[in-house]
């Protein structure tokens, strides 16, 4: 099994054998976290394509932290699925989740960077400001597409439960981003 750094260098010297063992070490972990979000067989080619991905990006990217690095690429790969997927469909897990978010998104209007920079450090921001669970939560929630029977056993919690502190979780986002002068 090799470390992060010697699968980084592989990649850096255009060694083959970085996508295999990339796929050892991450496969299952990336296959699991597609699979949240898109029927198995789309997860499949999603997690191949992020392979595909990380050759064509490493170099000159060099991540600090590898998996969080992979699980953003195929995160990004899964949305592009899904709306080849759906197109016009509005009945996927993400469009669920995403639509729990509506209020606290970015509309198509946000075309300047420093606009969407400053979204992003708001956020930041804010996630550092909640306590753990409550971060936890909505980061598995949000960001890894964890369903809320999922969070719940992994909490402890009564779905109802877990809804109720999402929905608090997002209207203190709300409060907080209008407070910090980003409308969406």
């Amino acid at each position: 099994m090799y470390t992060q750094e010697q699968i980084l260098d592989m990649y850096f010297d255009r060694n083959q054998q970085a996508v295999s063992a990339t796929s050892q070490m991450y496969g299952a972990k990336l296959t699991r976290f597609a699979d949240t979000m898109i029927a198995h067989e789309d997860a499949l080619e999603c997690v191949n394509d992020t392979y595909i991905a990380a050759w064509n990006k490493i170099p000159p990217e060099r991540p600090m932290r590898f998996l969080s690095w992979l699980y953003r690429v195929c995160r990004n790969i899964v949305c592009d699925r899904i709306d080849w997927n759906n197109a016009s469909k509005r009945n996927s897990n993400m469009n669920c989740m995403l639509d729990e978010l509506e209020e606290c998104l970015a509309d198509s209007n946000a075309k300047y960077e420093g606009e969407l920079s400053d979204i992003g450090r708001c956020l930041s921001d804010f996630l550092n400001g909640l306590e753990t669970e409550k971060r936890v939560l909505f980061v598995r929630r949000y960001w890894y597409g964890m369903a809320i029977d999922e969070l719940a056993d992994m909490s402890g919690r009564s779905k109802s439960s877990v809804k109720t502190t999402l929905f608090r979780i997002r209207a203190e986002l709300k409060k907080y981003l209008d407070e910090e002068g980003v409308y969406l």
